[in-house]
């Protein structure tokens, strides 16, 4: 009876052995598999990274933006996602707000109302609280954000919020206000470029700092400020150490911003930004931008070309919709207007500059391939802020987005 005891015994503590190496494996190998998730997505070296990065304050998200980046030439552009852009959100069921999702469904259905909202997939997802972020600007020695106007105003409990104009360094205290802060009668532009400025002036002090916070025996000292995601699970240290380091290498020098626009218009008592043509602006800009980082030329161009829209067809505010969409991307547009006549076939491209390779870069924007060199005037002042670079005319072909024809020139065939 007691060897049986015993053998009975020694096949429980076996079976419990047994047991736990299952788990430690599963563990192992659940990790593993994130691990290589991370690695599979960072190891292209020539595809745009996407990263979802968002500061919250409690329930409240304080900042959203859309970082993208081409790490071959670490060029990158961010888009500031406002809190208050309306519409049908499925997680909800119902109109609301934007941040009214990350406030009832939590941070991973909030990211996926985002990729419905851009059109475009965000493996990668950064957040950060207010307070860790302040934490971490103090330990960083302050951020630099440079202040075009001093701020002198009032705040709820009748403290006042004060910020000099011009470079400044604002340390945690400081920064939480700078986010914070409203003016009667602000631009919700200039809200916007708080949030942007605060994040770039942020990834420049980690980059500047990275030699200590992201050293492998510091790392574990720095990690749990920030929490990342990899498609809706949470990534372990060393897949967030590397996602992190990507961001790092970002040149905050040229990077680009923008924002959704759009009508704003009171739904249930609150105030709802529905983005601009039912939501395909945004979706038209994020492509348009990921085209130009993925341009070689744009991408080791300094300069910002000027353009001149003219819309050769007889539909109305085609012009003007494709200019933003230009201006959006980063150009300068000169004018945009109706051209000498509404009965373009083909929409064309005229280089007044002789360079035809940017106007190829153009041409990718838009997909056209019908590009013409006008003869240079150098009693003309090209090039100044008089003249356009380059003039688009847009044809019957142009589709609102793209030239649909992949007409390129043939003098055989009609205009």
């Amino acid at each position: 009876m007691a060897m049986n005891y015993s053998s009975g015994k020694k096949n429980v503590i076996f079976l419990l052995v047994i047991l736990f190496l299952i788990i430690g494996a599963t563990v192992f190998f659940f990790f593993s598999i994130r691990t290589d998730a991370v690695n599979d997505i960072l190891k292209n070296k020539d595809s745009i990274v996407s990263v979802l990065w968002l500061l919250n304050d409690g329930d409240d998200i304080l900042a959203s933006e859309i970082l993208v980046m081409y790490p071959p030439t670490k060029k990158s552009a961010m888009f500031d996602i406002p809190g208050n852009t309306g519409g049908i959100y499925r997680s909800l069921g119902r109109v609301d707000r934007l941040d009214q999702v990350y406030k009832e469904k939590g941070v991973i259905s909030f990211a996926k109302e985002v990729e419905g909202i851009t059109g475009r997939e965000l493996p990668f997802v950064v957040e950060v609280s207010l307070e860790d972020f302040s934490a971490l600007t103090d330990i960083l020695g302050g951020l630099k954000i440079f202040i075009s106007d001093p701020v002198f105003t009032k705040a709820e409990d009748d403290s006042y919020f004060l910020f000099p104009s011009g470079g400044v360094t604002l340390d945690g205290d400081k920064i939480n206000s700078y986010l914070h802060y409203s003016v009667a009668g602000e631009s919700e532009t200039f809200v916007k470029d708080r949030r942007q400025n605060t994040l770039i002036a942020f990834l420049s002090a980690l980059r500047e700092n990275s030699s200590i916070i992201f050293d492998e025996d510091n790392f574990s000292l720095y990690s749990g400020y920030f929490k990342g995601y990899l498609n809706g699970e949470k990534l372990d240290e060393e897949s967030l150490h590397k996602v992190l380091s990507l961001l790092l290498n970002m040149d905050s020098d040229r990077i680009t911003t923008n924002s959704i626009t759009g009508t704003l218009n009171t739904v249930d008592g609150k105030k709802l930004l529905f983005p601009e043509d039912n939501g395909m602006q945004i979706k038209k800009v994020l492509n348009l931008t990921v085209t130009s980082l993925l341009s070689e030329e744009m991408s080791s161009q300094s300069r910002v070309y000027v353009l001149e829209i003219l819309n050769g067809t007889d539909r109305t505010g085609l012009a003007s919709r494709t200019a933003r969409l230009f201006r959006d991307a980063g150009y300068e547009i000169l004018r945009y207007e109706n051209a000498d006549r509404d009965d373009y076939q083909y929409t064309t491209i005229v280089s007044h500059i002789g360079n035809f390779k940017s106007a190829e870069t153009i041409g990718s924007f838009i997909r056209c391939r019908n590009i013409v060199e006008d003869e240079i005037d150098s009693s003309a002042g090209l090039g100044t802020s008089a003249t356009a670079d380059f003039t688009i005319i847009l044809g019957d072909d142009f589709n609102g987005t793209y030239a649909t024809s992949g007409y390129s020139g043939n003098k055989n065939e009609g205009e």
